[in-house]
């Protein structure tokens, strides 16, 4: 009987699953019998644990791509705010520059009342969200002056040369950050 183990390498094992019949010929394995057949491989498909994984994995993906484009909303507004603050701040330095103030034929100054020193001029622009603010300092310059030059003079009507700081604040609250421009110029009479 041993040699005929010995010869006996293959057997045939039935399994019957779901009313059907089927046959496979597995090895012997030692003295006794028939090694333990493996279950069938599965035909394909996911399991609920790996769905729920692809899931959560796809879950911080997209946040993390989400807050990385509320990022960039929050830094282009920004942006776009210091640009119009910049551009604001410089257009009104330009028309101050180009405001009239000089002596007329007469001896008497004509000035345009922005150009009024001492006082603080403000332009709110509610639609656009910004507040331009401006201020005038005096100066005479001349090296004849008892006083050191670049002194802000006490006469208005003496001066010659006007020092205009114009700052423009974003009032809007979007984006990061407080922002505010602020362009400074000088004016010379004449």
């Amino acid at each position: 009987m041993r040699n005929a183990e010995r010869d006996l390498t293959m057997i045939e094992a039935f399994d019957v699953g779901e009313g059907m019949g089927r046959a496979a010929i597995l090895p012997v394995t030692g003295d006794c019998g028939v090694r333990a057949a493996s279950p069938p491989l599965r035909d394909g498909g996911v399991t609920l644990i790996e769905t729920l994984v692809a899931l959560l994995i796809l879950a911080f993906v997209a946040g993390s791509i989400l807050t990385m484009f509320s990022v960039a909303m929050d830094l282009n507004t920004t942006g776009f705010e210091y640009t119009e603050l910049t551009h604001s701040v410089r257009t009104k330095a330009e028309e101050l520059l180009a405001s009239a103030w000089y002596t007329d034929d007469a001896g008497r100054t004509v000035m345009d009342p922005e150009l009024s020193s001492g006082a603080v001029h403000q332009l709110l622009r509610p639609e656009s969200g910004l507040n331009l603010i401006w201020r005038v300092q005096d100066f005479e310059m001349s090296p004849f002056s008892p006083r050191p030059p670049g002194l802000p003079c006490a006469n208005p009507a003496n001066s010659n040369v006007k020092r205009i700081i114009v700052t423009a604040i974003s009032t809007s609250g979007a984006g990061v950050g407080r922002r505010n421009a602020t362009v400074s110029l000088l004016k010379i009479k004449g």
